[in-house]
């Protein structure tokens, strides 16, 4: 006869490894010298080898921190002691920010040069502060790839910068004036905002559609309905 059989399964995080077992690492190189002639020899840092205190994971996790999750530096120095058992200073934290902006440069540059490439993107801006100071958060969406900018403002030289002046396709925005330096027959408006401030009335919908895209060839009774 068989019994009956239970299963259950649950999740589990990694073991913290505790500071005292995790102590970190420490490369070394000689410097030999030559017996004969006297000239001194020194071996290479190994390539992966960090250039400042702290490796990659580390320098990753802080910044996912502080990037994505708005975390400030004592709660960083805080989380990194209490989960890693790694001790950071404030300024560390810092330069560690530093040092990463550094790094994305590159990769940042490719996605903007790819999404301008596409050919159907979607741009919006919205508020976004600076400790102090306000500033705009630019969306350059596309199928496969996203691009996010921090610009100090949010006007024509902003969504050219954003959206490159040499763009393919057709862009994808609302009515804000900062988008009518493009052609018409390369912009999408979206109707979600109309259709807030216009509900229901159809024949608004189509003087608005019609006055928008009347240079490339439409008319207010040509225009389909909207949904």
């Amino acid at each position: 006869m068989l019994s009956a059989v239970q299963s259950h399964q649950g999740n589990v995080s990694s073991p913290v490894r505790p500071h005292a077992a995790w102590p970190g690492i420490t490369d070394r190189r000689h410097t030999l010298q030559c017996p004969d002639c006297g000239a001194a020899t020194q071996a290479e840092w190994p390539p992966e080898m960090p250039t400042g205190s702290f490796g990659p994971r580390t320098e990753a996790v802080v910044a996912f921190l502080t990037g994505r999750l708005g975390a400030s530096h004592r709660d960083v120095v805080e989380a990194m002691e209490t989960l890693h058992g790694l001790e950071l200073g404030l300024g560390s934290v810092a330069a560690i920010e530093q040092r990463v902006s550094e790094s994305l440069t590159g990769p940042v540059a490719a996605a903007q040069q790819y999404v301008e490439q596409q050919l159907t993107h979607h741009v919006d801006e919205t508020g976004w502060r600076e400790e102090t100071k306000h500033c705009w958060l630019w969306v350059h969406a596309t199928t496969a790839v996203t691009v996010f900018r921090i610009l100090a403002g949010r006007g024509k030289a902003q969504a050219q910068e954003v959206i490159g002046q040499q763009f393919r396709g057709v862009v994808n925005t609302d009515r804000y004036n900062a988008y009518h330096w493009i052609d018409p027959r390369k912009r999408q408006i979206c109707s979600r905002p109309l259709k807030t401030r216009l509900p229901g009335d159809e024949r608004a919908w189509r003087r608005v559609g019609a006055d928008r895209l009347g240079a490339a060839g439409a008319d207010e009774e040509t225009l389909p309905l909207l949904p």
